[in-house]
């Protein structure tokens, strides 16, 4: 069974973290009830959850957001650090099939397939419960997310959609050439900024 996590499992999570994910979706409704307009696809590393049964393990729980001003969509999905790292290897291997090898997109992937690997390899097992292990994580998954959803061929992608519980093109982006040249211009203009060895620079 699935507890909400406190500092007595070790855990720095604040109580109300599930209330906060309700009020935020609340919130970017309000914003809008004047005027509608179409909202960027949010998605937010709310909180954390520790799953106790024969083995013990850290779920983070992601608020999606998406929609339009007046019609704001949400969804909560909790997904483990390994889920990421699998959503990586997919999100790789689609993307491969539009763009090739040698894409922007594919080298932000890789940066971050070797930042999650890096930092699973310095946190395995048990030390990756640690409170501080897992603010780290949350901020980086919170990070990984903003990469995803700022790129155009990644959340037209039905792997994504499907990890963040989104309905298909849930932005209304179809994959054509153009939108992929377009994402792809974008991609190469943007500054990479996947961490190397870890959360905490460690060796990989």
């Amino acid at each position: 069974a699935a507890e909400e996590a406190t500092a007595e499992d070790g855990v720095l999570e604040p109580p109300d973290a599930a209330a906060t994910c309700a009020a935020d979706a609340e919130a970017i409704a309000r914003a809008g009830e004047e005027d509608e307009h179409p909202l960027g696809m949010q998605a937010t590393v709310c909180g954390v959850e520790m799953v106790r049964g024969q083995k013990t393990y850290a779920v983070y729980r992601v608020q999606v957001s998406w929609g339009t001003s007046r019609d704001v969509r949400t969804a909560l999905v909790f997904r483990r650090f390994s889920a990421f790292v699998h959503l990586l290897d997919e999100l790789r291997a689609a993307v491969v099939m539009h763009t090739g090898e040698h894409a922007p997109t594919v080298g932000m992937l890789d940066a971050w397939r070797r930042a999650l690997g890096g930092e699973k390899r310095r946190a395995a097992g048990p030390f990756g419960h640690l409170p501080m292990v897992i603010r780290e994580r949350r901020a980086l998954l919170q990070k990984l997310l903003a990469n995803l959803t700022a790129d155009r061929l990644c959340l037209a992608l039905p792997e994504l959609t499907a990890f963040l519980a989104l309905p298909p093109l849930a932005d209304g982006l179809a994959i054509t050439p153009a939108l992929v040249r377009q994402s792809e211009s974008e991609a190469a203009r943007r500054t990479p900024d996947a961490p190397t060895g870890g959360v905490a620079g460690g060796p990989a």
